[in-house]
C-alpha cells in the first residue's frame, strides 16, 4: 500500500510540474510537493535515502539562500552530484518538489548529496524527515514575528529538534550568534564553530536598538560585548553564569570588503568572494565549514567562490539601457540595516524601496521602524512601491528625508526604467514578494534570467 501512495504521489507531483511549466506559471517549485504530500506524507524522508553521501540542511533567518548556493558551487567545482531546492522554495512543499523532480516513477535515483535551504518555522519537522548529516545555523534575527514570534521561541524548538537528530549529525554553528551557540548547551553531538575576528575590541560595546538576541541563552541575564559585527553578532560573554562566545574553529580574519568583492583570511588561507557585506563573509564561512566536513580542498573552495553569482533578489545586477540596477531583498531590521550600512557610504543616491504585507513578507510591517532609515545618507530620491508604500513613504519623513526627494508609484517597470544614476546603480530594495514581482517583469522581458 506505501509502495502504491508513493507511486501516486510522485506521478501526480510530476504532472503538476508539467503543466506548471507548460502554462507558465511557475517553475513547479512547490505546487508538486504540496500535493505529493498530502498523497504520501513519508515522501521526503523515503526519497531522501537515495542520497548516497550526505544530507546538508542549512538554516537561517538571513543569508541561508547565499549560503546554499555556495554550497552548491563547492559541489559542482568539486564534480560531485547533488540535489537541492534552489529556486528558494525552502517549506516541506519545496524540498519535495525538488525531490521529486529527479526521481523516477518508482521513487529512485542516484546522487552524492542533498544540499537543503530549510525555513525557520519548519526546522524541526525537516530534521525528522531528512535526517541530515550535517546541519548548518547561522544566525537568528526578529522576522516575521506574526509567523514566527520571537527568536527565544524559535531557539526552543530548534534545540529540541536537534536532540532527536541522529547522534552520528555533525552541527556547523555561528558562534557569533549567542542563541546559535547556546544551542549546544545539553547536545552530544559533534559542533563546529565559525565567527569573525574584531579588528577592535573593548572593554564593553553599547549595543543598537536593533539589537535582537541580547540575553544569556542559559541564564537570561544581559549580555556583555567586547566587540560587534552587526546586531548581536559579536564576541559576547555572560558576567553571571560564564556563558561566552565559543572558541571558534573557522575564524575570518584581516577582513577587506567591497561593493561586489570581499576578502578574507582563515587559517593562512586567503579567500575571495564576489559579494560585499560581512553579512556574506558569514554565508562563506559556514560554506568553508561545509567544505572541510566533507574534505574538499581549499583550492577547490576558492576556485568556486571567484564564480558564485548572487542569488536572485540577494545583491543581483541588471541593466537597462546602460543604466546599471542592484536588487537587495530586505526582510527585517537586521537585515535592511546591514544594506543601509553599505548604502550610506555613497553620495547622491537613486533608491526605490518596494514593501509588501503579504504572507511570505509578513503581515506585519511595523519592523520598518527599528530599522536605521536614519542613517541612509545621501540621497537624489527614494521611490516607494508596493502594497505598503504609504507607509514606507511615512516612515520615510519621520527619518528626516526631505519630502521632495520621496514619491509613491504602483507599476514597477516603467518606474524603474525610469530612473538614472549617472555611473553608479539604481538600488532596488524590496520585501520577498515585492522582489518575485519586480523579477517577474524583468523575466518577461528578458532583462533577467529566470528563475
Amino acid at each position: 500500500m506505501k509502495s502504491i501512495r508513493k507511486f501516486c504521489a510522485i506521478i501526480v507531483g510530476k504532472i503538476i510540474s508539467f503543466f506548471a511549466i507548460l502554462i507558465g506559471n511557475g517553475s513547479g517549485a512547490a505546487a508538486p510537493g504540496l500535493v505529493a504530500l498530502k498523497i504520501y506524507p513519508e515522501l521526503i524522508t523515503d526519497l531522501c535515502k537515495n542520497i548516497e553521501k550526505k544530507k546538508i540542511i542549512i538554516s537561517a533567518t538571513n543569508g541561508k539562500t547565499t549560503t546554499a548556493t555556495m554550497v552548491r558551487a563547492i559541489l559542482e567545482n568539486n564534480c560531485d552530484s547533488y540535489i537541492s531546492n534552489q529556486t528558494g522554495s525552502n517549506l516541506a512543499r519545496g524540498i519535495a518538489s525538488s525531490l521529486i523532480k529527479s526521481s523516477n516513477l518508482i521513487g529512485e535515483f542516484k546522487i552524492d548529496y542533498g544540499v537543503f535551504e530549510v525555513d525557520e518555522a519548519v526546522l524541526p519537522y525537516m530534521i525528522k524527515q531528512i535526517k541530515p548529516d550535517i546541519v548548518v545555523l547561522g544566525n537568528v534575527f526578529r522576522d516575521q514575528l506574526d509567523r514566527y514570534g520571537e527568536i527565544d521561541a524559535i531557539l526552543a524548538k530548534w534545540q529540541k529538534a536537534l536532540k532527536s537528530a541522529k547522534p552520528e549529525t555533525q552541527l556547523l554553528l555561528n558562534g557569533d550568534d549567542p542563541g546559535i551557540a547556546g544551542l549546544r548547551n545539553g547536545l552530544k553531538l559533534e559542533t563546529f564553530f565559525y565567527g569573525i575576528d574584531a579588528k577592535i575590541e573593548k572593554d564593553e560595546i553599547i549595543l543598537d536598538h536593533a539589537a535582537d538576541s541580547i540575553n544569556c541563552p542559559i541564564c537570561s541575564k544581559e549580555l556583555q560585548y567586547k566587540s560587534q559585527q552587526f546586531s548581536h553578532l559579536g564576541n559576547y560573554q555572560c558576567n553571571f553564569c560564564g556563558f561566552k562566545r565559543p572558541k571558534i574553529d573557522l575564524l575570518a580574519k584581516d577582513i577587506d570588503e567591497k561593493l561586489n568583492q570581499t576578502q578574507f583570511d582563515v587559517d593562512h588561507d586567503k579567500y575571495e568572494i564576489t559579494l560585499g557585506g560581512i553579512y556574506n563573509v558569514y554565508n562563506a564561512l559556514a560554506a568553508i565549514g561545509v567544505a572541510r566536513l566533507l574534505d574538499i580542498s581549499y583550492s577547490v573552495v576558492n576556485n568556486s567562490f571567484k564564480n558564485v553569482k548572487p542569488a536572485f533578489g540577494r545583491m543581483e545586477e541588471f541593466q537597462i539601457d546602460g543604466q546599471k540596477y542592484k536588487i537587495i531583498l530586505i526582510k527585517n531590521p537586521t537585515g535592511a540595516n546591514a544594506v543601509i550600512n553599505i548604502l550610506r557610504k555613497m553620495n547622491n543616491k537613486n533608491i526605490l524601496i518596494a514593501l509588501n504585507d503579504r504572507i511570505a513578507d509578513g503581515t506585519d510591517v511595523s519592523w520598518i521602524y527599528d530599522t536605521d532609515w536614519e542613517k541612509i545618507g545621501d540621497v537624489k530620491q527614494i521611490v516607494c512601491m508596493g502594497t505598503r508604500r504609504y507607509d514606507m513613504a511615512i516612515r520615510l519623513k519621520y527619518a528626516h528625508i526631505e519630502i521632495g526627494k520621496i514619491k509613491t508609484a504602483v507599476n514597477y517597470l516603467s518606474q524603474i526604467a525610469s530612473m538614472k544614476n549617472k555611473d553608479d546603480y539604481v538600488y532596488i530594495l524590496p520585501t520577498y514578494t515585492a522582489m518575485l514581482e519586480i523579477r517577474s517583469q524583468l523575466e518577461k522581458k528578458k532583462i533577467v534570467e529566470k528563475i
